[in-house]
């Protein structure tokens, strides 16, 4: 996984333990979003329990799917939101909590290195924080990555 400066604000990790590893299951249609070419990854009224998913996908080749986070608050440690570099779970990831941008806008861009991305947001059955709102767009990559070396 290539990190860089900005990337440790969001806390980029690798399946380590001390943060629990995603769940491993399909895509349920009832609860995906499909976003292509852009839109709104965002979700501000959170309940226990929520399991909710994003793929997106790009149509121009050479382009890379990309996230803005302009809010950013759930409860850490405990609510997870898990940035795949991949059409769906299993490739690499990076797990977002707590609080790290609420009432500030994200510095940099967060990019997957192809075409397709999927995020998947998850909450335990208590606190919630306010939620989070990011923008997806596809681009040339130059901003933080989750590729493999």
């Amino acid at each position: 996984m290539r990190t860089d400066s900005q990337c440790c604000e969001v806390e980029c990790v690798d399946p380590t333990p001390g943060l629990p590893p995603p769940p491993v299951a399909e895509c349920p249609a009832s609860s995906t979003y499909t976003l292509v070419d852009s839109g709104q990854v965002s979700h501000t009224e959170l309940a226990a329990d929520d399991h909710v998913f994003w793929c997106l996908r790009c149509t121009t080749p050479g382009e890379v799917a990309q996230l803005t986070f302009a809010d950013f608050d759930i409860e850490y440690n405990f609510d997870f939101l898990y940035l795949y570099d991949s059409p769906g779970m299993g490739g690499q990831y990076m797990a977002l909590h707590g609080q790290y941008y609420q009432n500030e806008e994200m510095h940099g861009t967060i990019s997957a290195s192809g075409r397709e991305a999927f995020v998947e947001y998850t909450a335990d059955g208590s606190v919630n924080g306010q939620g989070f709102d990011a923008t997806f767009s596809c681009g040339v990559d130059d901003g933080i990555s989750w590729e493999d070396n």
